[in-house]
C-alpha cells in the first residue's frame, strides 16, 4: 500500500503536465476542467467500494489493481512531449510527434507565419541555453520572480491540499450517512469542474481562484458559527458541501497555474516540489479533523483561516490566461512582471520575432546542429 501511494501523485502530476504542453492556451481550462471531472467519478465510486468490500486489502486490490493494468494499456498509445523533446534537443522526435498531431487534427495545412516565427524561436533559444545542463529543484530560487512564484505555489498546494482532505476526513464527524456524506462531497465536484472550466476560459485563474478562496472563507465561518447552535446540522452539510464546490475550482486553477508558470525545463520539478511540500505538511491534516473530537467547530475555523490565506497569497500570482507556456527559465521570471496587480488579465501574447529574421534563423540553426 506504502508503494502505491508513494506513486500515486504521479498518476494525476504527470497527465497534467502532458495535457498542457499539448493544448493551446485557448483549450487549457478545458481540458484540465475534464480530467478533473473524470477524477470526481473514482472519489464519488469510492465510498462505496469501501462500504462493500469491507477490508483494506480488498479495497487495495480494487483502486490500484486497475490502475496498472491501465497504466501498462495506455502507455504505448501516449506520446511524449513535444515541449520537453525540445528542451533537451530531441528536435526530430518532437517535429515527428507534432506532425503526426497535424496529421490527426487535420491540420497539416494550417500553419501560419507566425507560429512557424515562434516555433522558430523556441528551437533557437533552447539551442542557445544547451550549456545550461545543471537544472534541478535550486534552479527554482535562482531567480527573484520565479523564486516568489514557487514560494507562493507551495503555499497555495498545502493550503489546497490541507482543507481538500480535511473536508474529507471530516465525513465522519458529519451527522447522517457517512458513505452518503463522502459521495455528495464528491459527486459536488463535477459542477465544480464545469464551472470552474468555464470561468478559467473568461475571467482568468487568478481573481477566480481569489473569488473561490473568499467563498471558501464565508461557508466554513458559516459552519463554524453554526455547529455548537441546536438543529442547524442540515446547515453545516450545505455549507461544508458548498465550501468543498469552492475548494474543488481553487484546487483545479492551482494545477493549471502550476503547469502555466513553470518553465519547460522545470516543470515536472517545479510541480513535483510543491506537491512534495504541500504533502509533508498535509500530514498534519488529519490532526485538524481529530481536534473535532474536542471541538466540532475547530476543524471548519481551522479550514476558515487555511481558505484565507490562500485567498491572500494566490492574489500576487500573475495572470496566466491567453499566454504561452514559459519555455526556459528566462521566461519564467520574466513571466507578469509588467501586469499591475488590479488587472483583469493581460492581452494575448504574440511572437516577438520579425518575419524578416526567419534566414538568420535557419542559418543559425543549421550551424549549431553540425558542430
Amino acid at each position: 500500500m506504502f508503494i502505491s501511494s508513494a506513486g500515486y501523485p504521479f498518476s494525476y502530476l504527470i497527465p497534467g503536465m502532458l495535457t498542457a504542453e499539448f493544448t493551446d492556451d485557448e483549450y487549457r481550462s478545458f481540458t484540465a476542467s475534464f480530467a478533473w471531472g473524470v477524477w470526481v467519478v473514482g472519489m464519488a465510486a469510492l465510498p462505496y467500494v469501501v462500504k462493500y468490500t469491507g477490508t483494506w486489502f480488498l479495497i487495495g486490490m480494487v483502486t490500484y489493481l486497475p490502475s496498472l493494468i491501465l497504466t501498462f494499456f495506455y502507455m504505448p498509445f501516449v506520446p511524449e512531449s513535444p515541449r520537453w523533446l525540445t528542451s533537451v534537443g530531441r528536435i526530430k522526435e518532437a517535429v515527428k510527434i507534432l506532425e503526426n498531431v497535424a496529421k490527426v487534427n487535420g491540420t497539416t495545412d494550417k500553419m501560419s507565419a507566425d507560429q512557424f516565427d515562434t516555433a522558430l524561436n523556441r528551437v533557437f533559444i533552447i539551442q542557445q541555453q544547451k550549456e545550461q545542463k545543471n537544472i534541478g529543484i535550486w534552479t527554482l530560487f535562482s531567480k527573484r520572480n520565479l523564486a516568489k512564484n514557487t514560494i507562493i505555489l507551495c503555499i497555495s498546494w498545502t493550503m489546497n491540499n490541507m482543507i481538500y482532505d480535511s473536508v474529507t476526513l471530516n465525513t465522519p464527524n458529519m451527522s447522517g450517512d457517512q458513505f452518503l456524506n463522502f459521495f455528495i462531497l464528491s459527486i459536488i465536484e463535477v459542477p465544480s469542474s464545469i464551472v470552474g472550466g468555464y470561468l478559467l476560459g473568461t475571467l482568468g485563474r487568478r481573481w477566480t481562484q481569489v473569488t473561490f478562496f473568499f467563498i471558501a472563507v464565508i461557508t466554513f465561518t458559516v459552519a463554524t458559527i453554526a455547529i455548537p447552535l441546536p438543529n442547524m446540522s442540515i446547515v453545516v452539510i450545505v455549507s461544508t458541501v458548498a465550501a468543498k464546490f469552492a475548494i474543488t475550482i481553487t484546487f483545479l486553477i492551482l494545477y493549471l497555474q502550476a503547469n502555466e508558470l513553470f518553465p519547460t525545463s522545470l516543470r515536472s520539478t517545479g510541480n513535483s516540489f510543491c506537491g512534495t511540500v504541500g504533502s509533508i505538511i498535509g500530514i498534519f491534516g488529519p490532526s485538524i479533523v481529530y481536534l473535532g473530537r474536542y471541538d466540532a467547530a475547530a476543524p471548519y475555523l481551522a479550514m476558515a483561516i487555511m481558505s484565507l490565506t490562500g485567498m491572500v497569497v494566490t492574489a500576487f500570482l500573475p495572470e496566466t490566461l491567453h499566454q504561452h507556456l514559459p519555455e526556459t527559465i528566462d521566461d519564467a521570471n520574466e513571466f507578469g512582471k509588467t501586469n499591475t496587480f488590479w488587472s483583469l488579465h493581460p492581452k494575448r501574447k504574440k511572437s516577438e520575432i520579425n518575419p524578416h529574421d526567419i534566414n538568420q534563423l535557419l542559418a543559425r540553426r543549421r550551424s549549431l546542429a553540425t558542430t
